[in-house]
């Protein structure tokens, strides 16, 4: 990239409140702009559409509702290990290891502790050992044991230091992959360039048709939009990349890539507004440089140059990074252009989407969302053709 927009420290005007754009009468969005270093929590609790609502509603408001904040019957997820997977993943791609050490860390494991007192009975064949009572409760048996033994260690005490960090903890296995993970991406000399000389999470939130909007770029740069996805890759029959070609078309990833392009163009918008919100409090990620083997610190907020540039800058592209997991870890970068027809195909049902959600938000506010079709009659030809071949 050009020196002369090289992207450094830069600290516009703080945000405004968030807005009351759309029809959201009680958790109102975040006020339309481009915003830079944005926690992921706040994000996320926005209840603007993202991409994945909007896929959802080209298929089904209902669907849509029941996950959505205006159901009171949904339930908080708690976070599986694959979603804390791609979490940490996501981190070390695009950040870097000093901030994936910042955020996860590997959880401690018994067997490298050799000696240390798991339950009460391993306390009190310490106690026996030394010919002191064994008597009390395990506060007790703890307490004196340590006046005995200063050195002796509690499985207790070793996993309250490690959480009391404020880590997420990964399982030794689940680190040890994530870390292998990352290097087949950062070795990858035609990985690399993906998530260089631009800037990670950066969110934008926009109002389309009357309808609250948001997208949340993997990584930006001047001429690409990158987004880093993991695909199971547990299947012998099938090639990497027609996994790849599947996994797009069955989980709508090409919306995805509409909603994005959209928000791209909404945020070049921005920059000409001067709705670019600096929400990283001049924080700095460390990164290796390949070429000169040092650490250099990169900036998360660009230069107004750097901006500038961006808001003129009309040939990007998208390009997705598909990682593999659950065998192989392949990676491998596959770029999705604008004047492609399936691109105008995702456009158009991007559009149904949002005119689902604006066509139910009218008719039932954040009551319910119900199918309200008249009755349908069923002949042999809506049937599987199985049927008639059942025993």
């Amino acid at each position: 990239m050009d020196e002369s927009v090289s992207p450094e420290s830069f600290a516009p005007e703080p945000p405004p409140e968030p807005s009351g754009a759309g029809a959201l009468p009680e958790r109102q969005p975040m006020a339309p702009g481009i915003y830079f270093g944005l926690a992921d929590d706040v994000y996320h609790a926005d209840p603007s559409l993202g991409s994945h609502s909007v896929a959802r509603l080209r298929y089904s408001g209902p669907h849509y509702w029941w996950e959505s904040w205006m159901n009171p019957l949904r339930e908080e997820k708690k976070e599986s290990d694959a979603y804390i997977w791609g979490r940490a993943f996501h981190k070390l791609t695009l950040e870097g290891r000093s901030a994936f050490d910042e955020s996860f860390a590997r959880a401690p494991v018994i067997d490298e502790y050799p000696g240390c007192c798991r339950i009460v009975d391993d306390i009190k064949a310490k106690l026996a050992a030394l010919g002191l009572p064994v008597s009390g409760n395990k506060a007790v048996l703890i307490e004196r044991l340590k006046a005995a033994d200063p050195e002796a260690t509690f499985w207790d005490e070793i996993v309250a230091a490690a959480e009391a960090g404020g880590k997420t903890l990964l399982k030794p296995g689940m680190h040890a992959e994530i870390l292998l993970s990352g290097a087949m991406i950062s070795k990858n000399p035609h990985l690399q360039p993906s998530f260089r000389d631009g800037f990670s999470e950066v969110s934008v939130f926009w109002v389309e048709d009357g309808v609250p909007c948001k997208a949340r770029i993997d990584y930006l740069k001047l001429k690409a939009t990158v987004d880093l996805k993991s695909i199971l890759t547990n299947r012998d029959d099938l090639t990497f990349d027609r996994l790849v070609h599947r996994a797009i078309a069955m989980y709508r990833y090409d919306m995805q890539c509409a909603h994005y392009q959209t928000a791209r163009d909404m945020a070049r918008q921005f920059v000409t507004e001067g709705k670019v919100f600096d929400m990283t409090g001049g924080r700095t990620l460390e990164h290796y440089d390949e070429d000169t083997g040092e650490i250099v610190q990169r900036p998360t907020m660009p230069t107004q140059k750097w901006l500038n540039v961006f808001a003129k800058t009309t040939d990007f592209t998208w390009v997705w990074v598909m990682f593999g997991k659950g065998g192989p870890p392949l990676a491998k970068g596959y770029e999705f252009r604008r004047d492609d027809p399936a691109f105008d195909l995702a456009c158009d049902d991007r559009k149904r989407g949002l005119k689902t959600y604006t066509e139910f938000y009218e008719r039932f506010g954040r009551e319910m969302w119900l199918v309200m079709d008249p009755v349908e009659l069923v002949t042999g030809q809506d049937l599987p053709s199985w049927l008639g071949n059942a025993a």
